[in-house]
């Protein structure tokens, strides 16, 4: 039996992860799919050889899986968005654009779960409450009344304020 790394989402639509033994990759899927989960990705995990352990390696992994996405990169992506949704560009291309200019390689792969939250067609607030740890509350409620009132953009240009608020 090997042991496997996985990620994906469960029946509620939350990120989850962990480690499992399974006998094969397609086991492991099976045994997630019976937890009401789907696997977004899946690494056999190596198990040492040796004493000599890269710890490197394994700090690296954990750190790119917990990076944050700090308040200036917030604040740049929702000037980036007001312009943007100012100037008429339809959001999925907004959106689109920003996930692959970002220097943040975190805040890239959110915009990119955004982006395909919202090809299935849910909501940008809702996109937006999937990634809890970079998007909270407060900005989630901006972002609905943005959407309800037709006013995206004013929404982000107030989030822009609050977030230098919040900064200072």
């Amino acid at each position: 039996m090997a042991e496997y790394f996985y990620q994906g989402r469960n029946a509620e639509g939350r990120q989850v992860e962990g480690q499992l033994e399974a006998a094969s990759q397609s086991a492991l899927l099976q045994l997630l799919k019976r937890q009401s989960i789907i696997a977004t990705r899946v690494e056999p995990v190596a198990k040492p050889t040796s004493k000599n352990i890269d710890l490197s390696a394994l700090l690296s992994r954990y750190t790119q899986r917990k990076a944050k996405v700090s308040i200036d990169e917030l604040i740049m992506f929702c000037r980036q968005m007001y312009a943007l949704s100012r100037s008429g560009i339809p959001l999925m291309r907004a959106i689109n654009g920003l996930a692959d200019a970002t220097r943040s390689p975190h805040l890239g792969e959110v915009l990119g779960d955004v982006s395909r939250i919202l090809t299935q067609g849910s909501p940008l607030s809702t996109a937006f409450r999937s990634h809890p740890d970079v998007f909270n509350d407060l900005f989630i409620a901006m972002i609905r009344m943005g959407e309800s009132t037709g006013r995206l953009d004013t929404a982000f240009q107030q989030l822009v304020s609050h977030l230098e608020l919040e900064k200072d």
